[in-house]
């Protein structure tokens, strides 16, 4: 094994493969968001007893893992959580190698939270059912859309995550007074999330989407109806937003504005001729010119 020393940490690659190791990380709020790729390593950390710090919970997202924290030995598999509390030692080997999503908060945000931090941690959280599911979805695409997020957003979204890891854990009697409220908003997220990755898609639909993320059509309705607006309406609105840019962006200016409306996920031009009229009260034809100050390609 080769030994890596570094601040609080010590990771011994296992065997004799070549070392390839990654790791994409941004702040986001008061939290950061780490991916982590690695070859078979063991990883151990010693902290001095004055050693501050807050939580870290870590999704497995292939492979397994060992991880002995807070007195506990666990075995996680692909898909598992565990909440580390970077005040305490850890000793984790990833025998098969390791690709891990790692979102870092404070203690302010989550200890309050919790009915019983010190039983909290060390723990697994599989994410096949319940609060845990939804809060593993969340955490993965919250990571995914953590760059295109402004600030209040960020800080509202970091509150809905220290809740829902709050909730898969134990949480205080306040946070469960309000659980129902976290869950909701978690499974929008969720639903939202789907949209913008089935965007060009035509197929897309309430019961495909419905269908995919374990719901009824009643609940998928009705969580879109506490935001105001229908999920047709949300989809033909995001569809809209996406043509209106790649209309304004002169890197596509290749393409035409029937493969535009197409590439979004509409399947009827007079529609979409008639939707983005109404939606920007000028024609694509004349958002295209407007960017460019000619004539376009139709």
């Amino acid at each position: 094994m080769i030994g890596v020393p570094l601040p609080g940490l010590t990771a011994d690659f296992i065997g004799d493969a070549p070392i390839h190791a990654w790791l994409k990380t941004r702040p986001f709020a008061a939290a950061r968001v780490t991916e982590i790729g690695n070859t078979a390593v063991r990883v151990t950390r010693k902290l001095p007893a004055d050693a501050t710090g807050g939580y870290q919970l870590v999704l497995q997202l292939t492979e397994h893992g060992r991880y002995l924290h807070a007195g506990r030995e666990v075995i996680q598999q692909a898909g598992d959580m565990i909440l580390l509390d970077t005040e305490l030692d850890f000793d984790v080997s990833f025998p098969a190698g390791v690709r891990v999503l790692v979102w870092e908060l404070s203690r302010s945000a989550l200890a309050p939270l919790l009915a019983a931090p010190e039983r909290a941690v060390g723990r697994r959280l599989s994410a096949k059912r319940g609060p845990s599911a939804v809060l593993a979805n969340f955490a993965r695409a919250l990571a995914q859309q953590a760059g295109t997020l402004g600030a209040p957003a960020q800080r509202s979204l970091q509150l809905h995550l220290a809740s829902l890891i709050a909730l898969s854990l134990g949480s205080t009697a306040e946070v469960r007074e309000t659980r129902q409220v976290a869950w909701r908003v978690a499974r929008r997220q969720q639903i939202l999330s789907y949209v913008e990755a089935h965007l060009p898609e035509s197929d897309l639909t309430p019961a495909r989407a419905a269908h995919d993320l374990g719901m009824s059509r009643r609940w998928l309705y009705a969580l879109f109806d506490e935001g105001g607006v229908s999920f047709a309406a949300w989809v033909a609105r995001r569809r809209l937003e996406e043509c209106m840019k790649l209309l304004s962006d002169p890197d596509h200016d290749h393409l035409t504005i029937a493969q535009i409306a197409f590439r979004c996920g509409f399947n009827d031009l007079s529609t979409f001729n008639r939707r983005f009229r109404a939606r920007f009260a000028m024609t694509p034809t004349d958002a295209r010119r407007a960017h460019r100050g000619t004539g376009s390609t139709t």
